[in-house]
């Protein structure tokens, strides 16, 4: 059974390496230093950053265009006009002559053409401010899933290391000495060490969810400072 849990573990850390290879190439087979980054994860404040997105980041920019189009077809329902002055200084047999010349260009037909250009521009905004509202709904929902997620995992990895644990660490002492003493089996012993084997490896499990939930938050609405901020 220890045999094939060893093999299951390192079938698994290679399977790693090799989707890790896809993103960073040889340095994916690196050796591990240090310590993973422990964000802090705070509720109002990942919720205050929910706008920071990438998937909602993108909507600033767009509406800053389809702003400057609205402008732009606004001002064509303008009149405008336009002052033009010339000076010409022509051959000694001819005067020199200056000219002054005033265009005006008056919109005309504004309702068949202005008109419906501004109205499909004010359209096009209100679509993306709608498109904008329905995904920040999607991204609040998906991240009070992400938070209750991580506070269950963060639960859990204080229970199976303040309780479990150590309970399987006492197993393992009380059989050790039921077997010393002539009380107990080994096979009582064996067992008892498993048991706490299987209880340390689900607590490195579940202290990896928890770190990939954390990873996947600070990414995703986290501020940069935070980076090297502990607990």
């Amino acid at each position: 059974m220890i045999d094939a849990r060893r093999d299951e573990l390192i079938a698994r850390r290679q399977q790693s390496i090799a989707a890790l290879k896809r993103w960073v190439g040889p340095r994916a087979e690196a050796p591990l230093e240090g310590n993973a980054p422990n964000w802090p994860i705070v509720h109002d404040a990942l919720a205050h950053a929910l706008h920071r997105h990438p998937e909602l980041a993108i909507f600033d920019p767009k509406a800053q265009v389809l702003d400057a189009e609205v402008a732009e077809a606004r001002a064509d329902k303008k009149p405008d006009w336009a002052l033009e002055l010339a000076y010409q200084k022509r051959g000694s047999q001819f005067g020199d002559m200056a000219t002054v010349q005033v265009s005006f260009d008056l919109p005309v037909f504004a309702a068949t053409r202005q008109d419906p250009k501004i109205a499909a521009r004010l359209a096009e905004r209100e679509g993306l401010d709608a498109e904008r509202e329905a995904m920040m709904r999607e991204h609040a929902s998906m991240l009070e899933a992400d938070l209750a997620e991580y506070q269950r995992l963060d639960k859990a990895v204080k229970r199976q290391r303040e309780v479990l644990l150590p309970l399987a660490g006492e197993k393992v002492n009380l059989a050790l000495a039921d077997w010393r003493g002539g009380k107990g089996e080994l096979v009582n012993l064996v067992m008892a060490r498993r048991e706490r084997v299987d209880a340390e490896l689900m607590a490195i499990a579940l202290e990896g969810e928890r770190k990939k939930v954390a990873a996947r938050l600070h990414y995703a609405y986290g501020e940069p400072t935070l980076s090297g901020e502990k607990q």
